[in-house]
């Protein structure tokens, strides 16, 4: 992935929970983590239940400001479909300066993640990908996911480049060791 990287604007979040909790609601941890992210002062908009790749297309269309796409996901079957979504909605491709390029993923329930950060990463060659192990705890992945967005906004106010990426996730992940992954 490319090394000379810059997102370009404030770090804005849109959060999509693909848990799918059956009645449209985001589940409690989806909110415990939103919650945690606001408290830092991001601008995260959702969680949004995620229960289509059609329903995640329509608000990545209608947030078209944010800069960052948070997936909640719980099973192997939420993540199946990341990489084709973000390709069909135009979030990775590297001529739209107004798309996402910071892609974070938080699953607690599947080995799959660093296969899908890889497969994100081969369709979409200007984005950065932070993941989760499939060992983090939702405990962890709270204080990690709130540690990161919150060093980002802090040191990030006009865009986010490779270098402050890697600076925000060193200092989030004393919060986890070991327990996520970054690509770009």
């Amino acid at each position: 992935m490319s090394h000379s990287l810059e997102i370009l604007r404030t770090l804005k979040i849109l959060f999509f929970d693909s848990t799918n909790t059956g009645d449209g609601q985001a589940s409690s941890l989806a909110q415990r983590m939103s919650s945690a992210i606001k408290r830092q002062g991001v601008d995260l908009s959702g969680p949004f239940s995620a229960v289509s790749p059609e329903v995640m297309a329509d608000l990545l269309r209608r947030h078209a400001d944010a800069n960052c796409v948070f997936l909640l996901a719980g099973a192997p079957e939420d993540l199946s479909s990341i990489p084709r979504l973000l390709s069909s909605t135009g979030v990775t491709r590297d001529d739209d300066a107004s798309r996402p390029k910071l892609i974070a993923v938080y699953t607690s329930q599947s080995p799959q993640v660093p296969d899908t950060a890889r497969a994100v990463g081969q369709h979409a060659p200007a984005t950065i990908v932070v993941n989760s192990k499939r060992d983090m705890s939702p405990r962890e992945a709270i204080r990690f996911f709130a540690k990161f967005f919150g060093e980002l906004h802090t040191h990030c106010p006009d865009g986010i480049s490779v270098p402050m990426v890697r600076f925000c996730f060193a200092k989030a992940s004393r919060l986890a060791p070991g327990k996520a992954e970054v690509w770009m």
